[in-house]
C-alpha cells in the first residue's frame, strides 16, 4: 500500500486531516486539497427574461468554463450569425478572464436570443434538470479538445453534441454520431449546425442510444478502476 501511495503522482483530497497525514510520507507538493464541492454555495443566476424566451431551442454549455473549451467565442459567433430563436444556459464554473469575455459577448446577443448563467458548481440534481431541458450540448473548443466528461454526460441523457472538429471528442463523434462536429475556429460553420441540430435535420435517435448505453458503459468501468484502486490501497 505504501508503495501504491508513493507512486501515486499526486494526490487530492477534501480533507484537510487526509491531506495532513498525506505529506507526512509525501512530498507536500504532490498533496492538494479542494474544497467539498458540496459546501460551495450555489451560484447566481443570471438571465435575460424576453417574450422569446424559448426553452425548447435550448444549447447548454456545461462544465468548467476556460477560454480554450471557447464558451464566450461560440457566444459571440452567435450573436453575428445566428439566426432564429435560442436559449443558451451557460452552467458550472467559469474563469476570471473567460467570464469578462462572456459579459461582453452576451451583451452582443440579439433579442432573439435569450441566456442564463449558472456561474458556479452545479449539483447533481440541478445537472439533470438541465440536461433534461437542452436540445444539444455545446463543446466549440477553439484549442486542441482532448476528452471531455460532458460529453459522456450528454449523451447518457441522449443529448446531442455539438463540438469542434479536432481531437478525441470529434473522433468519438464522427464515429459513433452522437451529434455534429463543425471546422474548428468558424463561427459561421458553428452557427450552421447548431441551427441543423435546433431544427431537428438529422435523425439521431438511433446514434444516441448507441452512445448512451457506451457512455454508461464507460462509467461503470472508471467506478471500478477506482474501487480495484482502494481494494489495493487497503491490502
Amino acid at each position: 500500500a505504501t508503495t501504491i501511495y508513493k507512486r501515486t503522482a499526486h494526490w487530492v483530497t477534501i480533507d484537510k486531516k487526509l491531506q495532513d497525514w498525506l505529506k507526512t510520507f509525501i512530498p507536500p507538493s504532490r498533496v492538494h486539497f479542494i474544497q467539498d464541492p458540496t459546501l460551495i454555495p450555489k451560484p447566481q443566476v443570471e438571465e435575460r427574461p424576453n417574450k422569446v424566451h424559448n426553452k425548447d431551442n435550448s444549447l447548454l454549455f456545461f462544465g468548467a468554463h476556460s477560454k480554450r473549451k471557447g464558451t464566450a467565442w461560440a457566444i459571440l459567433a452567435l450573436s453575428k450569425y445566428y439566426r432564429g430563436h435560442l436559449f443558451i444556459r451557460i452552467a458550472g464554473q467559469i474563469e476570471k478572464r473567460e467570464r469578462r469575455a462572456i459579459d461582453v459577448a452576451i451583451k452582443k446577443l440579439p433579442k432573439s436570443i435569450s441566456y442564463e448563467i449558472n456561474d458556479g458548481f452545479i449539483d447533481d440534481d440541478e445537472a439533470i434538470r438541465m440536461l433534461a431541458e437542452a436540445k444539444a450540448v455545446a463543446l466549440p473548443y477553439i484549442d486542441f479538445g482532448s476528452s471531455s466528461g460532458v460529453i459522456n454526460l450528454a449523451w447518457s441523457h441522449q443529448k446531442p453534441v455539438v463540438c469542434s472538429d479536432f481531437g478525441q471528442m470529434s473522433e468519438l463523434v464522427n464515429k459513433n454520431g452522437g451529434g455534429l462536429t463543425f471546422l474548428p475556429n468558424n463561427p459561421k460553420h458553428f452557427c450552421e449546425k447548431v441551427s441543423e441540430l435546433m431544427q431537428g435535420k438529422h435523425d439521431l435517435t438511433t446514434a444516441l442510444k448507441y452512445t448512451q448505453r457506451g457512455s454508461i458503459k464507460n462509467f461503470k468501468a472508471s467506478i471500478w478502476n477506482i474501487v480495484k484502486l482502494a481494494q489495493q490501497i487497503e491490502s
